[in-house]
């Protein structure tokens, strides 16, 4: 048995994503797993998933934040501090450049600071700007980290990300190590490419590129590498 966990955006979600599809349940059913690991929250996953029959075995959301069954039951959560978050909140607010703030918990999207938050997302209007209140994250609490993705600030928990995710993945199935195989894009696949062995694409950054075993054009170049 094989594990191929690719991340959904770019990767698994392209304009061939339909024949994607086709060739990821074939893959499942010559006796083998399939997981999604994506940056998206369950909630803005679900519309690109449902209806498409996609055979998978678990869902990594929110760069590994939460860890879902095949039933979309919650397995695992990494979450933020009700304080961080309230500082957080307050430094936004102050900021002109950024223009708005969500909490972001297993099922939504909201602004209800007494939820239990697995990330925080801000809304950028200066991308500079942004990156320089993400790399003070650690002055406000030093068990968060960030990273700016095409749209948002995302800040999560210090000990979460897709590669953390699947360790315990590793560990509540009790597969091989050697049997997972891993696939992404971009900078938020660094850690799961470097801990794995590891797909990744020629429109992928450097960084990305440097930590991967190969390099490849699309995904179906992927099950080809693996013997499917």
């Amino acid at each position: 048995m094989k594990i191929l966990i690719s991340d959904f955006d770019k990767t698994f979600y392209t304009e061939n994503y339909d024949n994607n599809i086709k060739l990821i349940n074939e893959f499942v059913n010559a006796g083998n797993k399939f997981v999604i690991a994506t940056g998206r929250p369950l909630y803005f996953l679900e519309p690109s998933i449902e209806g498409k029959n996609i055979n998978y075995y678990n869902l990594i959301c929110s760069d590994g934040t939460v860890v879902f069954d095949k039933n979309n039951k919650i397995l695992f959560q990494e979450v933020i501090k009700k304080e961080t978050i309230q500082i957080l909140i307050e430094k936004i607010r102050n900021n002109p450049h950024i223009s708005d703030y969500y909490l972001n918990t297993a099922y939504e999207n909201t602004k209800d600071i007494n939820v239990t938050a697995n990330g925080f997302l801000g809304v950028p209007i200066d991308r500079d700007e942004s990156q320089k209140f993400i790399d003070k994250l650690p002055e406000i609490d030093e068990n968060i980290k960030g990273y700016l993705s095409y749209k948002w600030i995302n800040i999560i928990s210090k000990n979460a990300s897709k590669s953390s995710a699947i360790k315990k993945l590793i560990e509540i199935n009790n597969w091989n190590y050697e049997d997972i195989y891993v696939a992404g894009d971009y900078y938020n696949d660094i850690e799961m490419n470097k801990d794995y062995q590891s797909f990744c694409f020629d429109f992928s950054p450097e960084e990305l590129k440097k930590v991967s075993n190969y390099v490849v054009k699309d995904f179906s170049d992927i099950l080809k590498k693996i013997g499917y």
